[in-house]
């Protein structure tokens, strides 16, 4: 991501703290449930989507680090 593409998305960031380029990832999830779902399931498979992407991120960044 240029600079000038960071100011799109981070617009609170002043021209001075960003980089030239940089790397930005995003991790979407969603689900559409076919009923009603109580509190307790909601909980549960956003902190399984919250594990997954945590796991996304971190193979991802393994993968940077690699010599």
């Amino acid at each position: 991501m240029q600079k000038k593409q960071f100011r799109e998305f981070f617009n609170h960031a002043t021209e001075d703290s960003l980089p030239e380029t940089g790397f930005y990832t995003d991790f979407d999830y969603w689900v559409r449930p076919e009923r009603v779902c109580e509190t307790e399931e909601i909980v549960r498979v956003i902190k399984q989507f919250a594990q997954e992407n945590n796991d996304r991120y971190t193979k991802l960044l393994n993968l940077l680090h690699e010599d």
